[in-house]
C-alpha cells in the first residue's frame, strides 16, 4: 500500500512540472485524468467507496469537479477514469496547496485504495479554438475519442490540416459536436472526442464529415486530399468509447 501512494504523490508532483507546448500558460484548457485500473470482481464495492470519497472531497472543498468514465469497448473494462477539466497550469499550484492541507489522499487510501490494481496518471490540453462543442446541444451520456498517434517532426503539419479541416466542418455546420485536446506527457498524441446522447446518435449522419468538407472545398477530390495530408503526418489512430457516470460525478462547485 505504502509503495502505491509513493506512485500516487511521485506521479502528480512530476506531471505537474511538465511544461506548456501547445497553449498560453494563462489558458484554462489543463485536464487532470486519473486512470483506474479495480481488482476483478471489486467493482461495487469500488464505486461505492469513490462516490464516498467524492463526497469526502466536496467537503473539504476541492474546487475541481471530477467526473467519472468507464470504457465500454477495448480490453480494459475494469478500469474508470476521473476526469477534472479545465484549468490553468497555475491552478495546479494552488490545487496541490489545498491537497497538502487537506489531505484528500489519506481518505483514498483508507477506503478506496483496497479495490485498486493499478494507476495511471496524465495530463493534456484542450484546443478549444478547433473544437465545436456547443453547451446547449443535449446530454453527453457517451464519448467516443480518437488519437492520433503523430509522427516525429510533423506535430506543425498535422495542426495546420487540423485546423483547415474543423474549419470547413464548422462552415459546412456538420451536426456532430467534437472537441480536439493533446497529451502532454508520453507520446505525441492528439484527440478528438465525439459526444453521444446513446448509442442510437452514434449512427452516421445523413450527410457524412466527407460530405460537408467536399461541399465547403468544391470537391470530392479535394476533400480527399485534405483528409490524406492530415493522415500523412500521423503513424497510427485507435478508437474507443466511454460511458459517463453522473451517479459517481461530482457535481460543479458552487
Amino acid at each position: 500500500m505504502k509503495s502505491k501512494l509513493v506512485l500516487f504523490i511521485r506521479s502528480i508532483t512530476l506531471a505537474l512540472l511538465l511544461p506548456l507546448t501547445l497553449h498560453a500558460a494563462d489558458e484554462a484548457n489543463v485536464v487532470d485524468l486519473w486512470a483506474v485500473t479495480v481488482k476483478a470482481g471489486h467493482q461495487p464495492a469500488f464505486e461505492t467507496a469513490l462516490k464516498a470519497h467524492l463526497k469526502h472531497r466536496a467537503e473539504l472543498g476541492d474546487v475541481r469537479s471530477w467526473q467519472v468514465y468507464s470504457p465500454v469497448t477495448g480490453s480494459n473494462l475494469n478500469t474508470y477514469l476521473l476526469r477534472a477539466c479545465c484549468h490553468t497550469w497555475a491552478d495546479n499550484d494552488a490545487y496541490q496547496a489545498w491537497s497538502e492541507e487537506k489531505e484528500p489522499v489519506a481518505d483514498w487510501m483508507a477506503n478506496v485504495d483496497q479495490h485498486v490494481e493499478s494507476y495511471s496518471h496524465s495530463i493534456s490540453t484542450m484546443d478549444f479554438k478547433n473544437s465545436n462543442w456547443p453547451e446547449d446541444g443535449g446530454p453527453v451520456n457517451y464519448v467516443g475519442v480518437t488519437d492520433f498517434m503523430i509522427k516525429p517532426g510533423h506535430r506543425g503539419g498535422f495542426e495546420a490540416s487540423k485546423a483547415m479541416i474543423s474549419n470547413h466542418l464548422k462552415e459546412g455546420n456538420w451536426p456532430r459536436r467534437w472537441s480536439w485536446g493533446n497529451t502532454v506527457n508520453g507520446s505525441d498524441i492528439a484527440f478528438v472526442a465525439s459526444a453521444y446522447a446513446d448509442y442510437a446518435s452514434m449512427a452516421p449522419p445523413e450527410k457524412d464529415f466527407m460530405a460537408v468538407i467536399a461541399e465547403q472545398m468544391g470537391s470530392a477530390e479535394d476533400a480527399q486530399a485534405a483528409l490524406g495530408e492530415l493522415m500523412s503526418h500521423v503513424k497510427g489512430m485507435d478508437y474507443q468509447i466511454y460511458r459517463w457516470h453522473p451517479d459517481l460525478s461530482m457535481p460543479a462547485p458552487e
